[in-house]
């Protein structure tokens, strides 16, 4: 069986959509013998000890961590290197230079929006045999760094449809937080004082209007961030605060109930241009969580979230600087239960079809495959 090592600092059990892609390509991938080399994390000791699969833990430290990859790496000689994150590449590139081994590597959407490193990153990204983009927003700038069209692949982020289900049990939070009889909007996003661009602000700015004319709404945030004191203020100012629950990090078990006790989910993300390049959604996988739990979604039409929701269908997209389209859209879906039902039976059917653990890890088992099979041997193994 060929031998993959997959190279990232972004790894369970820390939390975060590339963890969680780049842990089901690991553990889910079967026609391949994957290790995974990734820096400690608190907790990382009993999280290893109860998977299948072989990771190494290295330094924190950046530098070391990547140094260390290089030292595992000559040992453990694998047939391709995965590099989970373009801050890895230059491991890749090594091999290739040493080896002859083949090398891929995801991209989300930040890190190669940033002017500052472009020339870098597309000199590592260039040599790759391929580059995995989550969305076609993600393709377009691999694009314009010069990446040829025929090395990108665009793969989604998978959604665990088992776990994110319009099944789960939702009566305790809603008691507990006291829901009966109330019309929830939800949005699951870290709330960091450098990803201002998901939007919470646009919401909390809007909610007055939209309490208006569903006086029974109430908003809730999951996720940290030391942006929360900023948010908790403008609510407060909005005099909308007694309507905005901040829940914190919730504990992984429970995220799916949340998802299925709100009516609603929003997530108006936009695109930041700033000096140092564009901030915006690569893609946004919590618009797939949502839609697996049977729930419409509102999105901003921005970044890579047009490939996760398709609008009239299984959401509404907005633009996100627009503060009525926004209010607009959560008081004509709040007040229609039969649009509500619709879409999100129609986002369920959509991921089913297209974006299962199941069916994402095959399509990226192929990538892999044709990257091994036609890699070129050195002139003194021909013979």
């Amino acid at each position: 069986m060929k031998k993959i090592l997959l190279i990232t600092p972004d790894f369970p059990p820390s939390k975060g959509g590339i963890q969680s892609l780049l842990w089901d390509v690991a553990s889910n991938v079967k026609c391949f013998h994957i290790t995974v080399i990734t820096p400690h994390r608190c907790g990382d000791a009993r999280f290893d000890g109860e998977v299948d699969i072989r990771i190494i833990r290295t330094h924190r430290n950046r530098m070391v961590f990547l140094m260390q990859s290089l030292l595992y790496a000559f040992f453990l000689v694998p047939d391709i290197v995965v590099c989970g994150h373009v801050v890895t590449a230059p491991v890749g590139l090594f091999l290739k230079w040493l080896f002859n081994k083949p090398y891929v590597v995801y991209t989300y959407a930040l890190e190669v929006m940033m002017k500052r490193r472009e020339n870098i990153y597309s000199f590592f990204l260039k040599s790759a045999e391929k580059v995995i983009s989550i969305s076609n927003f993600t393709r377009e700038r691999l694009l314009s760094l010069g990446i040829e069209k025929s090395r990108i692949e665009v793969i989604p982020p998978p959604v665990d449809t088992g776990r994110f289900n319009p099944n789960v049990d939702i009566e305790s939070p809603r008691a507990k937080l006291g829901l009966v009889g109330k019309k929830v909007l939800l949005t699951v996003a870290r709330m960091d004082s450098d990803e201002r661009y998901k939007g919470h602000d646009c919401v909390i700015n809007v909610l007055p209007d939209v309490l208006g004319r569903c006086p029974q709404t109430v908003y809730l945030i999951v996720g940290g961030g030391d942006d929360k004191g900023r948010l908790r203020e403008l609510a407060g100012d909005r005099g909308v605060g007694e309507s905005v629950i901040f829940l914190g990090n919730v504990p992984y078990g429970e995220l799916p109930a949340y998802y299925c006790l709100c009516d609603v989910f929003v997530m108006p993300s936009r695109e930041i241009h700033t000096v140092n390049g564009v901030r915006a959604e690569g893609f946004g996988i919590v618009f797939l969580e949502a839609g697996a739990s049977g729930k419409p979604v509102i999105g901003g039409r921005s970044g890579g979230i047009p490939d996760a929701v398709v609008d009239g269908v299984t959401g509404i997209l907005v633009d996100p600087k627009d503060p009525l389209k926004l209010r607009d859209a959560m008081v004509f879906l709040l007040g229609n239960d039969d649009l509500r039902k619709r879409m999100g039976d129609n986002a369920r059917k959509r991921i089913e079809e297209n974006f299962t653990t199941r069916k994402v890890v095959k399509r990226t088992e192929g990538v892999f495959s044709s990257v091994v099979s036609h890699l070129k041997p050195r002139r003194h193994e021909e013979h």
